[in-house]
């Protein structure tokens, strides 16, 4: 059964506007699994580029324990920067399919609130219905699989961080007594 959204311009109806499929667009709409299944994606190859750079600097100076060598720093803000666009592009997808405009990414860039923030709007759903962005659009079976993991990571994450913030030294101490 096919999406609405999934017809060619010529047999699309009339005011159904069509899906963007590009990562590197910031229009059109993100449900939540289709969302974290890209972002989980985003997560890894920036991790994995994140191996291989500390791989090579230590192939090309293993000697030195300290920061990148430039030619490395350069490949990796080079790298990085086409992914920062693509995060963001996501984000702001989001936002839309909360019915919410991009800019209100702006408040990642607010210490603590900023994670608290990308993690509401990671996980709260969307508008099931047509929003002023466009028509919701369909996670495929890979998606929605992808996504599911990210949805058990993210909340991992936020699980992980308030154990570490509420509870005192001395528990950490004694789990690592009891551990070992």
């Amino acid at each position: 059964m096919a999406d609405s959204n999934d017809a060619s311009p010529e047999t699309r109806s009339p005011g159904t506007p069509e899906v963007n499929t590009s990562i590197w667009s910031n229009s059109g709409r993100l449900g939540v699994l289709k969302y974290m299944s890209h972002y989980l994606i985003l997560v890894l190859v920036l991790g994995a580029l994140l191996l291989v750079v500390l791989g090579l600097n230590d192939f090309i100076s293993p000697d030195a324990a300290g920061p990148l060598s430039p030619l490395l720093t350069a490949i990796l803000v080079a790298v990085c920067l086409p992914l920062l666009w693509v995060g963001i592009a996501l984000f702001v997808r989001r936002l839309h399919d909360l019915n919410q405009s991009g800019w209100l990414a702006l408040v990642l860039l607010i210490p603590v609130v900023g994670a608290f923030f990308s993690l509401l709007v990671g996980l709260c759903p969307g508008n099931k219905t047509i929003n002023n962005y466009g028509s919701p659009v369909v996670a495929a079976p890979w998606e929605k699989v992808l996504g599911g993991i990210g949805v058990v990571v993210a909340i991992g994450f936020v699980l992980t961080a308030i154990v570490r913030l509420v509870a005192p030294s001395w528990f950490w101490l004694a789990v690592s007594m009891l551990t070992s």
